[in-house]
């Protein structure tokens, strides 16, 4: 699960990470970032080894829906 928060009077964005992960991750950045600088923070910030591993899905397969959901957002709070 992906939460995706706009700031109105500055533009910022909040993007929190959990429910994949072993903890809630948290991505602050001061005004929508390109689609290549969500996807190197949200690795910054969620090492692969932070993925869990269960009957819901796999790491990769984890990593792989949290690209495409932060993606999502990020396109949904830019308009």
């Amino acid at each position: 699960m992906l939460i995706g928060t706009l700031c109105p009077e500055s533009g910022g964005i909040s993007l929190t990470v959990t429910a994949s992960t072993l903890r809630p991750v948290q991505l602050r950045f001061k005004n929508v970032p390109s689609a290549e600088m969500l996807e190197l923070a949200v690795d910054a910030a969620t090492p692969f080894e932070l993925y869990l591993d269960d009957a819901h899905g796999s790491p990769h397969h984890r990593q792989h829906l949290t690209y495409y959901f932060a993606e999502q957002i990020r396109q949904q709070l830019s308009n």
